[in-house]
């Protein structure tokens, strides 16, 4: 049968047109019975205000009042965004307000086992119970456990002054103090900071949160298939088979060496109750649960209180007065000397206001740890589903006026009364409400207040010179059960970025060392000179992050964008190997072999010129030229556009116009030829953009470009290699549009020729 090729095309065009208006439909009726919140996008729902600013998406969620509706794709989810109704929710009901949502990522590595993600019910309750009562029995909320952080706090110390005086990242040593804490509960030991194989364990619990929040495993929440295919999410599955792995292990040494008569850790503990539970027929007591439960208690017992502390160093060197003030009420109740102990919270009440301070401003869980409905329910006056996913809007609740004195700004106040005691208000629940309130409240308030006051005690922090404070929105990862602020949502970007970086600090502590005021050698040694001269200025831009920041912006503006545009250029040179040869014969009439071409030379060389232009039109490896914004509402063509809406250049529909070219659709260099052969440069040609924004290196670019290929085309000829696959001319694209991989032959050109 053959089929018409228009009508194909009509009938699939009018099913998406249908498909689209039905989505619109759904929408709309969805809305009405569900509370206020953003206008959802079809199919993809509110998913794309979240993308492009996470924590604005959830500080508007207050506008829509106390309940607010937002859509991850089709699903909607119900935001509780005050304090009340959250209570109404998570305690007064919450046998039907504590499930777990259906999420195929989490289900797929965690199996509904162990305590965070397990659903509400039989398993779940004896889990949480038995790790409850295990922990008290080793001490949570004991002298002994307190005297393992005062312990792991002078490790701590040590540590961080092995650098003192010079700037260091210290998110190794605190993940590492607040990991061998419940290590030392879990498995019965600590870990040195130095181990390699615990500081890899380290780096994957992290990279699998990194990873959870990536495109693709955000897609196989949405669609579950994905699961299947190759992405990010199949490291996620990795990295948790490499920690089952090593607490396996551990397992396997418990289990050889286990006195049933002193049980010395959670894992004893476990296999103890395992065997006692052999006989009951509804025990959830196995190797799995043990297994997923460990894992549960090791994340939750490292990631979100080293997380918060160093939250509490940012907020801490942003306001030295608060910081200078904590440590002169810890030296004057303890000295330089003694330890502090629980005890001693009454007597320090300013510092143990800050730190609950901190715990309020870091929000290191903006909403909270999902929950899900039981069963159908109704809440003011909303009929809920069973299933529905249900978040805490603790940064409405955090920032609530109702409840804080300085809502919106660091200020431990806000845990003082009248008096200076410490109190704290109802409206602090940064560990939930309900049944499922964090397991590890106690530990990690002690931990929080144990090595907040040992650090202040014995440190004073600050930032480096000239850096600058970091953007406190922090960065989120979405759509997981857990929301945290983590340096990187693509790790191995900020990995690269870093190595750059550090590369670019280092060619500047080279130029300190041998700079020659009198004699500027080159960018750095001029920016060097800047800073030093606008020390004096307060609305100075110039320090050390901006000069790295700005000589990488260089580097890569003066890579990249001219070498992958000479790439394309071979491509199409071999393609129309007439013009290749053209131009070859154009340059050695001008030059010969042996002369180098000059600038000067452009208008001798009229076609070459031309063919460079034709190749960068051609190339076009900025399809949507490079992102900008507006600084403030405006209006364009009768269209309100407001502040900070993204504005994106068509060059592909551009270079490609026929109102301004020749051969808009072929690679031709007569689009840059007049009628008599010489070289114009029609107004549509605009690769460097436009504005005050044009970039910064044309001129370098444009005479790279011309000089680099006519000294190529003057000495060499390239052909594609015999029998080799034409690479695909949409190329990839990705911050650019880079050609595929190729292979190519070069032929060497002389006069015999």
């Amino acid at each position: 049968m053959i089929f018409d090729l228009n009508s194909v095309s009509l009938a699939l065009v009018l099913g998406l047109i249908f498909l689209v208006l039905f989505e619109m439909m759904r929408i709309h009726f969805t809305r009405a019975r569900t509370p206020p919140g953003p206008t959802p996008f079809p199919f993809v729902g509110t998913l794309p205000y979240a993308i492009k600013d996470p924590m604005g998406s959830i500080r508007s969620q207050r506008q829509y009042g106390e309940m607010s509706t937002v859509y991850m794709g089709r699903q909607p989810i119900i935001i509780l965004n005050t304090l009340q109704i959250s209570k109404e929710a998570l305690v007064q009901e919450a046998s039907t307000f504590s499930g777990r949502p259906y999420l195929p990522l989490m289900e797929w590595f965690s199996k509904n086992l162990g305590i965070v993600m397990a659903p509400f019910g039989h398993s779940w309750r004896q889990q949480r119970r038995f790790a409850l009562h295990t922990l008290r029995d080793f001490g949570l909320g004991k002298k002994s456990v307190e005297e393992r952080v005062l312990d792991e706090s002078r490790y701590l110390v040590t540590e961080m002054l092995k650098d003192e005086g010079r700037a260091f990242d210290p998110e190794h040593a605190l993940q590492n103090a607040v990991s061998n804490i419940i290590c030392s509960i879990v498995f019965g030991d600590r870990f040195e900071y130095d181990n390699k194989r615990f500081a890899h364990l380290l780096k994957i619990l992290k990279e699998n949160i990194i990873l959870s929040g990536s495109a693709m495993a955000r897609m196989a929440n949405l669609l579950p298939f994905l699961m299947h295919c190759p992405g990010p999410h199949q490291k996620i599955l990795q990295n948790t088979t490499e920690l089952r792995d090593f607490i396996r292990e551990e397992v396997k040494k418990h289990r050889q060496t286990l006195d049933p008569e002193n049980p010395r850790d959670f894992i004893d503990a476990y296999i103890l109750e395992i065997e006692k539970q052999k006989s009951h027929e509804d025990s959830t007591f196995h190797e799995e649960n043990l297994l997923m439960s460990t894992i549960d208690l090791f994340f939750a017992g490292t990631d979100t209180t080293s997380t918060t502390i160093r939250w509490g160093l940012i907020f801490l060197m942003e306001n030295p007065d608060v910081q200078e003030r904590c440590h002169r009420e810890i030296v004057q109740v303890l000295g330089y000397d003694r330890l502090p102990s629980m005890d001693d919270r009454d007597k320090l009440s300013y510092t143990y206001a800050t730190v609950h301070e901190i715990q309020r401003c870091a929000n290191i869980a903006p909403l909270g740890v999902v929950h899900a409905t039981t069963q159908p329910t109704k809440l003011r006056g909303y009929d809920i589903p069973k299933g529905t996913i249900i978040m805490t809007n603790l940064t409405a609740i955090f920032t609530d006026k109702e409840h804080w004195k300085c809502p919106d700004t660091f200020n431990p106040e806000n845990f003082l009364d009248e008096n200076g005691h410490f109190y704290k208000p109802e409206a602090f629940v940064a560990f939930s409400m309900g049944p499922r309130i964090c397991l590890g409240e106690t530990l990690a308030r002690m931990e929080l207040f144990l090595y907040f006051v040992c650090l202040l005690q014995r440190i004073h922090f600050s930032w480096p010179p000239n850096s600058q404070c970091p953007d406190m929105d922090g960065i989120i990862v979405m759509l997981l059960p857990f929301l945290l602020h983590f340096p990187g949502p693509h790790q191995k970007i900020f990995q690269n970025n870093t190595k750059l970086r550090d590369f670019i600090r280092e060619e500047v502590k080279e130029h300190r060392q041998t700079l020659d005021p009198e004699n500027p050698r080159d960018f750095i040694d001029a920016y060097l000179l800047e800073i030093e001269k606008q020390k004096s200025h307060e609305n100075s831009t110039f320090h050390e992050e901006n000069m790295v920041v700005s000589a990488a912006d260089l580097f890569f503006a003066g890579t990249d964008t001219t070498a992958t545009t000479i790439r394309w250029g071979l491509i199409f040179l071999m393609d129309n190997p007439d013009v290749q040869e053209r131009c070859h014969k154009e340059i050695v009439q001008v030059l010969g072999y042996d002369r180098l071409p000059s600038m000067d030379d452009r208008d001798k060389l009229p076609y070459t010129y031309a063919t460079v232009h034709e190749i960068q039109r051609c190339a076009n490896i900025a399809p949507l030229g490079v992102v900008h914004a507006t600084t403030q509402p405006s209006k364009l063509r009768g269209y309100d556009i407001p502040k900070g809406t993204i504005i994106m250049t068509n060059l592909t529909a551009i270079f490609s116009d026929k109102e301004h070219w020749k051969c808009p659709d072929t690679f031709n260099p007569e689009n840059f030829l007049d009628e008599n052969g010489h070289f114009y440069k029609p107004e549509a040609f605009i690769p460097f953009s436009m504005g005050p924004r044009v970039c910064l290196g044309e001129t370098l670019a444009r005479m790279e470009l011309f000089l680099y290929f006519v000294c190529l085309l003057q000495q060499i000829n390239f052909s594609w290699p015999p029998n080799s696959q034409h690479p695909d001319m949409d190329g990839i694209v990705s911050s650019l549009r880079h050609p595929h991989p190729f292979k190519i032959i070069c032929r060497s050109r002389d006069a015999k020729d």
